[in-house]
């Protein structure tokens, strides 16, 4: 029988020590990870093999390890949240927050890659939400075609959900010029 208690304290405990380092650590000879990348495959697959108390403990650590990050609200910390457990669930308000901060700092293909993959969430109202920072981002770019996919998302797959400012996705196509 697996200790998977143990397994989780020692997974974290590697987390921390590789959240700063983007080097390559020497496996072997012939093969070098990133740690963090490491630890966040090892941590997926602890979820998927341990119990329900383990996933719990983990997604309550992660809870407040991302809401400190969320707080903290700068690129570093939400950076090394994601560096870390990225590749958990429940991770994408941290996602959504670094998407943000990166538009403020007028990095725009970064929010980009943020919230490109939210748009497909699970929870509509992130899906929304995500759906409509891309829309007024292309919109702002000049990249019509891609607002306009994002726009025609708005209206048919969020009409009544609530996306960006108190509105709803149709309410957000019905307000373009």
């Amino acid at each position: 029988q697996p200790d998977y208690d143990q397994a989780l304290s020692s997974y974290l405990r590697l987390a921390e020590l590789g959240a700063e380092s983007e080097e390559l650590e020497s496996i072997s000879p012939a093969l070098r990870v990133n740690m963090t990348g490491w630890v966040q495959a090892r941590l997926r697959d602890l979820r998927e093999k341990a119990g329900e108390d383990v996933q719990m403990q983990l997604d309550e650590l992660l809870a407040e390890k991302m809401s400190a990050a969320i707080e903290a609200g700068d690129r570093e910390s939400l950076v090394a949240f994601l560096r870390q457990f990225g590749s958990q669930p429940n991770t994408l308000p941290a996602r959504t927050k670094l998407a943000e901060t990166q538009l403020g700092l007028k990095r725009h293909i970064y929010a980009e890659q943020l919230w490109l993959p939210l748009t497909e969430a699970e929870d509509t109202a992130l899906a929304g939400s995500a759906t409509a920072q891309l829309a007024e981002l292309y919109r702002l770019q000049q990249r019509y075609q891609a607002a306009a996919q994002m726009y025609q998302a708005l209206a048919s797959r969020f009409t009544g959900q609530v996306c960006r400012d108190g509105k709803t996705g149709q309410q957000l196509m019905d307000d373009l010029p």
